[in-house]
């Protein structure tokens, strides 16, 4: 399971999500860690079914940072 937030960004990125993963799942998974402004399940078209990844953008750098931090190891 990675997380990282990418340099100079809002964003963050998830992998190793279980193909079970939905963005409801997501969204509320992240949400105590600040104001989600987008979340981007990437889904595979052939399979119909998530990658095992997602984006996530919060409102502030720092709210990012501190989502990495809380979900270090966790989902």
């Amino acid at each position: 399971m990675v997380m990282s937030c990418l340099p100079g960004s809002l964003d963050y990125k998830k992998n190793g999500l279980s193909f079970r993963t939905t963005e409801e799942i997501l969204r509320n998974a992240f949400k105590n860690f600040g104001e989600l402004v987008e979340v981007n399940l990437v889904m595979d078209k052939v399979a119909n079914r998530p990658r095992g990844f997602a984006f996530l953008r919060y409102e502030t750098e720092a709210e990012s940072k501190k989502a990495i931090e809380g979900m270090h190891g966790k989902v």
